[in-house]
């Protein structure tokens, strides 16, 4: 037992482990019980922990005095309160927690079998339509027009879309001596559900007064505001597939999806127009560029190629304000999106998302989370991502206030803002996030955090849950499926898993024998996890042999092969477990998942990112570890190394090695096999983010990138 004391009791830590087990109090308690620790505070003021080791507790205390025995009166009165207070708020617990409810509800069965055989298994979710879901059905809402149309009458005068004011961009000195641009901001500005239709119409308008037809692609590639839903809802309006490429996207990506969608015209924001400098040169069917304009800055539109228009978004919202042109209204099996997918691996594809598919999310994501109107969300993630925009989108549907954001603004102590001036989250003071920051940085009031894109970790799930009180609602879905596929049940008291089916799909597992997973496997059935449903993309634009190799029709839908591995437990719930595209034969024949690898990995805290990598060739993997700088500190002050900076450690050989023991003792512990732990390790300093190139805007690794840029390390890695 250890237990800390006072300094004027004793000094200094004493060993007392070869004290008798008897004194003059009866027997101690074990020396393996729990650590009981007290900040001692002594009569000369000094603050110190003192800590006694060993099982005589009562011959120390014996020796100590009357302080000694204070401090025993002290542990005692704490447990006694302690025990008072469970005994009384014990039976309050019940009555208002109910946790037999609690746990019932966790544990019940959320999916069924509906179809089984040697080599697959089809679930089903058990949820009925909600009220929303019953409604859409009922007025016959089937494409985006319609819905928003819908939402616009029936919250017409509710604030939609808030944009916040930037009031000046001041020089502020910072205590290094350097100066950085600091914006100091006003109050949000909103656009109600009624204003928000008109200037989508105005917009719809002014697209076709510069020459764009329905069914003619129109490209957005600009950041999350406002405008960027105005505009999505015009092209909407008049039956416009609309483009969506990441801000982040390099240069070569942007200029592939323009010229392979034959855009003519490009809605992008004021900070990106410098960018088509270089682009519009490369993209020759483009005519007009749209730019939204800044609070503050002028947009230069000078030295651009000639022969392209370059006219502001409020200026088409102008123009089209006074046209007497008629909507053409799209059907529920037209074309809404084509959304690039920041790929992993060569350029991205052009997903194609049709009115259909988005009305069934909208439908699912109303049946599996609980959205009512009085709701404030904070958009800032990217709408040029699926799940970002079927979000902002159900917000639509339920009538929520959506109030813009950027990571430069989000929080008080956000780069760009000044010092005094409040963050974004404190002025909105939100209720729902698609991300999981501090609850009091973003206001207080949120309660509800939907996780999207890669599984949560079973950590950061439970940290969340525990530290942060609000309710987290993982899911697991991809572009393919218009974001959803499987959403987390709210009473789901299970971490690491991301739920069952929604109600507007199916979810299949299929062996994969490569792999050794199979539907078959005890305890639980594993494979490919196939999702089929009205959900379900149509295919890829323009690749018809990917969409033959992805996607296919049977029972009635379409079901697109995932390459994910799922397991599926007994209450219909699946949880990730590996990757299939990321497969490696050894050359002992061994089969190495990088993903699975990869994933358990980044749950050792010295690990920031990894990519494993296995040479066919050779025997073992090796991998490239973006460290966790204060866990590798500590890494190194075990191996006496301290007061080097970051990249000194991360260029150090004993620092290296003594990462990679830790790697090896995590492998061993999460039940790696000894071929799959890397057996050598390069050390990065330098972080992956999406504009190096290294990851896609979603944060997956580009293997065949990283592989190039770091080609020579892992030479040498084979080598050593």
């Amino acid at each position: 037992m250890q237990i800390t004391v006072s300094p004027h009791a004793v000094k200094g830590p004493t060993d007392v482990s070869r004290l008798s087990d008897k004194g003059e109090g009866g027997r101690c308690p074990s020396a393996t019980g729990p650590l009981i620790k007290f900040e001692g505070h002594s009569h000369e003021g000094l603050n110190e922990s003192w800590v006694v080791r060993g099982s005589g507790l009562s011959r120390f205390l014996r020796n100590m005095g009357a302080d000694g025995f204070w401090v025993v009166g002290t542990i005692g009165a704490l447990k006694a309160l302690a025990f008072v207070y469970d005994v009384l708020t014990y039976p309050v617990y019940l009555i208002l927690q109910r946790p037999w409810v609690k746990k019932s509800l966790s544990a019940r069965e959320k999916a069924r079998v509906i179809h089984s055989d040697d080599d697959s298994i089809t679930y089903r979710t058990n949820l009925e339509p909600g009220p929303l879901h019953v409604t859409l059905v009922r007025s016959g809402i089937d494409t985006m027009n319609k819905m928003f149309h819908f939402v616009a009458k029936l919250h017409s005068n509710k604030p939609c879309l808030g944009t916040r004011q930037i009031l000046s961009d001041d020089d502020e000195k910072q205590p290094n001596g350097r100066i950085f641009k600091k914006y100091t901001l006003g109050d949000y500005t909103w656009k109600t559900f009624e204003e928000v239709e008109e200037e989508a119409a105005s917009f719809g308008r002014g697209l076709r007064i510069l020459g764009q037809e329905p069914g003619m692609n129109m490209v957005i590639f600009a950041e999350t505001r406002a405008e960027w839903m105005v505009a999505a809802h015009g092209c909407f309006k008049q039956n416009i597939p609309l483009v969506t490429i990441y801000a982040t996207l390099g240069e070569e990506a942007i200029i592939h999806g323009i010229n392979e969608t034959e855009g003519t015209i490009v809605v992008t924001s004021h900070d990106l127009v410098p960018k088509f400098k270089n682009i519009l040169p490369h993209t020759p069917k483009v005519k007009t560029l749209i730019y939204m304009e800044d609070q503050l800055k002028k947009t230069e539109t000078d030295g651009y190629k000639e022969g392209v228009r370059i006219i502001s978004f409020s200026q088409v919202l102008k123009d089209g304000k006074s046209s007497k042109i008629e909507e053409v209204p799209p059907s529920a099996t037209d074309t809404a999106i084509i959304m690039y997918t920041s790929g992993s691996t060569g350029m991205p594809k052009g997903v194609q998302i049709t009115h259909r598919n988005m009305i069934a999310t909208l439908k699912a994501f109303s049946d599996s989370v609980d959205i009512c109107p009085d709701d404030i969300f904070l958009g800032f993630l990217p709408l040029a991502h699926v799940f970002e925009l079927l979000t902002e989108s159900v917000c639509f549907l339920c009538g929520v206030s959506i109030g813009y954001s950027t990571p430069l603004t989000m929080i008080d102590t956000s780069s760009k803002i000044k010092k005094g001036s409040k963050g974004d989250a404190t002025v909105l003071k939100p209720t729902i996030i698609n991300s999981v920051p501090t609850r009091q940085l973003l206001g207080g009031r949120v309660r509800l955090a939907l996780a999207g894109g890669a599984p949560l970790s079973p950590d950061t799930h439970e940290l969340i849950k525990v530290c942060l009180c609000v309710e987290l609602i993982p899911g697991y879905g991809l572009t393919e499926t218009c974001s959803l596929a499987t959403v987390l049940d709210r009473h789901d008291m299970s971490t690491g898993r991301v739920g069952g089916p929604t109600t507007m799909n199916d979810i299949r597992l299929v062996d994969w024998n490569d792999g050794n997973y199979r539907v078959t496997d005890k305890p639980y059935p594993r494979g490919e996890i196939l999702i089929g449903g009205e959900n379900v993309s149509p295919g890829y634009y323009k690749l018809p042999d990917k969409s033959s190799e992805d996607f296919f029709q049977a029972d009635g839908k379409q079901w697109f092969k995932s390459g994910d591995i799922g397991e599926l437990h007994p209450d219909g719930v699946i949880k990730i477990i590996d990757r299939k595209k990321d497969l490696v034969k050894l050359q002992l024949g061994e089969y190495v998942s990088l993903g699975k690898v990869e994933a358990e990995m980044k749950t050792c805290p010295v690990v920031e990112n990894i990519c494993v990598y296995g040479d066919p060739t050779k025997q073992y993997t090796v991998a490239l570890v973006v460290p966790n700088a204060v866990p590798l500190s500590e890494i190194a002050a075990k191996v006496g190394l301290t007061g080097l900076t970051f990249e000194e450690l991360c260029v150090n050989p004993a620092v290296e090695k003594a990462v990679l023991k830790e790697l090896a003792e995590h492998g061993n512990k999460s039940k790696l096999q000894r071929f799959e732990i890397p057996a050598a390790i390069k050390l990065c300093s330098e972080v992956w983010s999406p504009d190096m190139g290294l990851v896609t805007a979603a944060f997956k690794l580009k293997r065949k990138v990283i592989q190039d840029r770091y080609q020579h390390e892992i030479n040498r890695m084979y080598a050593s």
